[in-house]
């Protein structure tokens, strides 16, 4: 986090960021919760998936969000010395499973699971990198298709152009993770090719060559 920080900035602090952030993130957990099991799949565990993610509270995603950003806790101070504050997230909820597994590794296996959902919210705090990602591409986008603009001549093309880029706006504009950011840079990437456009790198890496005046 650290490292992301220094390269793309520090994430936003303000209440409306972390709330749309939480709301991010809990939906990552609805859309994706094979990833707080991972000894059985999700199908055949889907009673426990429901309580589980009935038990995870947004409040308390947005106040570990608020300890870890904005007052700079890590994951065991928090989980120490704050824990009344997101407590639906510190649940150990594998430890029955441990105990009826093995009862000699109980403590063992509680210990290593009781900050999982914690490690897990921390690993999908990455919605500020999405969004920043979103921003220089729509920026980039939009420098290229003024430039374009102003040196096409033909109605029909223009209007083309016009609506590649309303289409690609409103895509990006909904791609809510990494992978649909991708496939609309690279849709992107390939109608400019297609048109006949000389695009060397794509938008991701920010590299723009040729008519568009820019290096790697």
């Amino acid at each position: 986090m650290q490292m992301i920080e220094e390269i793309v900035g520090p994430p936003p602090l303000d209440i409306r960021s972390i709330e749309e952030e939480t709301i991010w993130i809990h939906n990552q957990l609805v859309m994706n919760s094979y990833i707080l099991f991972c000894k059985k799949r999700t199908e055949e565990r889907s009673v426990e998936v429901y309580v589980l993610l009935n038990k995870i509270k947004k409040e308390d995603i947005m106040r570990f969000l608020e300890l870890h950003h904005v007052e700079k806790f890590d994951i065991p101070f928090i989980a120490m010395y704050r824990k009344q504050q997101c407590l639906s997230l510190l649940d150990d909820f594998e430890q029955n499973e441990a105990e009826n597994e093995d009862n000699d590794d109980v403590g063992q296996a509680g210990q290593l699971k009781w900050h999982k959902v914690l490690w897990i919210i921390k690993e999908l705090d990455m919605w500020f990198l999405l969004q920043k990602r979103k921003s220089v591409l729509q920026m980039h986008q939009r420098k290229i298709y003024d430039e374009e603009c102003s040196k096409i001549d033909n109605s029909e093309k223009y209007t083309l152009n016009k609506q590649l880029f309303e289409s690609i706006s409103k895509s990006l504009n909904e791609a809510k993770t990494k992978e649909e950011i991708d496939d609309v840079d690279a849709k992107y990437t390939l109608n400019k090719l297609l048109s006949g456009f000389n695009i060397i790198c794509t938008i991701y890496n920010l590299c723009y060559l040729d008519s568009f005046d820019c290096r790697c």
